[in-house]
């Protein structure tokens, strides 16, 4: 940072590593409120969405989640849908933990989605990917 500039930021790159995407579909940043339920235990866990795609999402959880891998949940969030809030839920299996400081992040693939919540599930992704293009758009002007 320049004394001069302090707003000029000079950055040296040493090495880029590339990593193979695995991901099915792509996903989106959304940072939401939820609900976990483990169906076999009807135990509760509050989590944040991180991430989300049609395919499955992201979620942390700040307490320990001592559940298998495998398991199946049921996931259930508040979506902004422009001048309402609708219920959105589905069922998925747990397929990933990765732990972080102080929370586990958890990889979950959608099993099973009713045609109600499938299409406020596309509805919410058309308007990030649209929201997506136009910050980009922005940002290029």
């Amino acid at each position: 940072i320049s004394v001069y500039h302090p707003y000029y930021v000079h950055a040296k790159v040493n090495t880029i590593e590339r990593f193979l995407n695995e991901r099915k579909c792509k996903r989106y940043m959304v940072n939401l409120s939820s609900t976990i339920t483990v169906l076999n235990k009807k135990k509760d866990y509050y989590g944040v969405i991180k991430n989300l795609s049609i395919s499955g999402a992201g979620i942390i959880i700040n307490k320990e989640f001592d559940e298998d891998l495998d398991e199946e949940v049921l996931v259930t969030l508040e979506i902004d849908q422009g001048k309402t809030f609708e219920m959105l839920s589905f069922k998925a299996k747990l397929n990933r933990t990765f732990a972080v400081e102080r929370y586990k992040e958890y990889g979950v693939e959608i099993t099973e989605l009713d045609s109600k919540n499938k299409e406020l599930l596309n509805e919410f992704l058309c308007k990030l990917e649209i929201d997506e293009k136009e910050l980009i758009k922005k940002s290029l002007d």
